[in-house]
């Protein structure tokens, strides 16, 4: 909540700051209506509910702010300023901004939304580094399938469903496991 509150003060009186929740909360666990709720009542900040398609979002907004995630990496392809508050693989180029300080929040904002310049260059390395050393898995499917067979190891006391939940995860993936293997340990040797 306190990002949130601060990112609304930072930013110009005239401008709106749209919080959407990440997909993915609901398979954790929801925050507290009391979470939202206060969110809700801050003036100058509008929830989003999470099925809105974010790039929807990213390719009308001024500037995108994120804890951290791959949003932040989608807002540069609509060449949008980005600001992170942790690290992210791509907070290397100069139109990605690092909060280090709440206090230089202010400053940070106004310089993305007045003096913001896209390096296209930049990008273009980026893009081409990262497909270099990209393997193709169905990445996001196994996060959401391990994290489901991770709350049930949580919430379920039968460890037999759970130890059965996460042999069907593992033959599921076992190809995708395998490459992943086979190419990381390339990487080590070669």
């Amino acid at each position: 909540m306190a990002v949130v509150e601060n990112i609304a003060r930072s930013i110009p009186i005239d401008f709106i700051l749209y919080v959407k929740e990440h997909p993915g909360q609901g398979l954790k666990q929801w925050r507290s209506t009391e979470f939202y709720k206060k969110i809700h009542e801050l003036p100058n900040v509008k929830l989003i509910h999470p099925s809105i398609n974010s790039q929807d979002l990213i390719s009308k907004c001024s500037c995108v702010v994120s804890i951290t995630g791959s949003t932040g990496f989608e807002a540069l392809f609509y060449k949008k300023p980005v600001i992170l508050f942790a690290d992210e693989y791509y907070d290397c180029l100069s139109m990605v901004s690092k909060v280090k300080n709440l206090t230089d929040l202010p400053n940070l904002i106004s310089k993305n939304l007045t003096s913001f310049e896209f390096n296209n260059k930049e990008f273009n390395a980026l893009m081409n580094s990262t497909l270099s050393q990209s393997i193709p898995l169905p990445y996001f499917q196994i996060m959401k399938d391990a994290l489901t067979v991770s709350l049930l190891q949580r919430h379920e006391k039968n460890s037999i469903l759970t130890e059965k939940e996460f042999n069907n995860f593992y033959k599921k993936y076992k190809n995708n496991f395998e490459l992943l293997g086979k190419e990381f340990k390339k990487k080590l040797f070669n």
